[in-house]
């Protein structure tokens, strides 16, 4: 049965969640302009994949909320909600993050997975050369990146699954010879 308050709630929880997309979205924009003045060396390399893998998990984080019982969030306020939903996106992020360097290492492989230019017999330098050098190789990669960050985002326990899954696969293998 529903009250009068169920529609207030709802308005509560939306309010912030808009205010805080407007300000990641301002927030991207200025970093994305940084990015572009201050490393990088092809002039056709205008936005870093990073961004876009990053804006993919975000919203599969925001699908996934926007499914939740909104009740659950509602505690004194809208600022606990902001800071459950910062939250949320945050760990979006790491996961992508997480997802695009397992698959750049090779760790995650397979014909569902895309594969990386830039990564073998190439020398490290530094973080920043490493994350601007190392891009999906063809574009069904990079689109093959974006739906594996969106599920990054929208599957909370898909990342922390994967690396139980790695971990045990490990466990299983001998090294050299041994076990």
């Amino acid at each position: 049965m529903t009250t009068p308050e169920q529609p207030k709630r709802s308005a509560v929880f939306r309010i912030p969640v808009v205010l805080l997309l407007g300000l990641l979205l301002v927030f991207s924009t200025v970093l994305t302009f940084q990015y572009r003045t201050k490393l990088v060396a092809e002039p056709e390399d205008k936005i870093p994949i990073l961004f876009f893998v990053f804006l993919a998990a975000i919203l599969g984080s925001a699908v996934n909320e926007s499914k939740r019982d909104t009740d659950v969030l509602v505690i004194k306020g809208g600022l606990n909600q902001v800071v459950f939903f910062c939250w949320k996106l945050l760990v979006a992020i790491v996961f992508a993050l997480f997802l695009y360097v397992a698959f750049a290492s090779g760790i995650v492989g397979g014909g569902l997975f895309p594969t990386f230019d830039g990564v073998k017999d190439v020398p490290y330098k530094h973080m920043m050369k490493f994350l601007v050098d190392c891009k999906p190789l063809t574009n069904q990669d990079a689109a093959k990146m974006f739906v594996w960050a969106f599920i990054a985002g929208y599957l909370e326990r898909f990342v922390p699954n994967l690396i139980q899954k790695v971990e045990s696969d490990q466990e299983k293998t001998p090294i050299n010879g041994k076990k």
